[in-house]
């Protein structure tokens, strides 16, 4: 988090030599090398993350980012495939604090979101997973529109209102940010 990369590598590089069947050393260090755009050496922990734990599609998504960014699309679609073969929500959607994949990634985000509403375009998923890659990039409007659709096809749905609304808020639109806050609050409360 306060960027002091080498120390992180470090640290990582022991959790290795304790533990080295454990993927999520191998992973971090991989996430560290993309921040530097260090790609095929990223490529090497991936695959390595990957070897010991092939069920989590993250690993998968981040993996198709570094081959993307060597020009491999080929194999950046494959492992899109793979990770949304594991888990679609967990392939198209991640976590708050996971945004962070996105963020100077629009590129990538925009060719793996644009196949998977082409296979799925009834997917409020892929909607709002593109719609989140928008709101890391600072894509306001376009995340809009996507959260907007998103809504259409699945109107329960409070994560996609709080993502609206934060975008409106980043707009400087504090009425409609306050109404879908108000209304994601709602949806969390009548959903539970």
């Amino acid at each position: 988090m306060e960027k002091d990369y080498e120390t992180a590598l470090d640290y990582f590089s022991r959790a290795q030599e304790v533990s080295p069947n454990w993927a999520v050393p191998y992973f971090d260090r991989a996430s560290i090398l993309m921040d530097r755009q260090e790609y095929a050496p990223a490529l090497l922990e991936l695959n390595k993350a990957i070897s010991l734990m092939s069920q989590f599609p993250l690993f998968y998504m981040v993996r198709s980012i570094a081959y993307f960014k060597l020009g491999n699309l080929d194999a950046a679609h494959t492992d899109q495939d793979a990770a949304i073969r594991l888990s679609d929500k967990d392939a198209l959607t991640v976590s708050p604090i996971n945004l962070t994949l996105y963020e100077g990634d629009l590129d990538w985000a925009e060719d793996y979101y644009a196949r998977a509403i082409a296979k799925m375009p009834r997917s409020f998923l892929a909607y709002q997973g593109r719609a989140d890659a928008y709101r890391a990039n600072k894509e306001f409007e376009k995340a809009i529109a996507d959260y907007t659709h998103a809504i259409q096809l699945v109107p329960r749905e409070a994560d996609l209102y709080l993502g609206r609304g934060k975008c409106y808020q980043a707009l400087n639109n504090p009425e409609k940010a306050a109404a879908d806050f108000r209304l994601a609050l709602r949806k969390r409360i009548s959903y539970t």
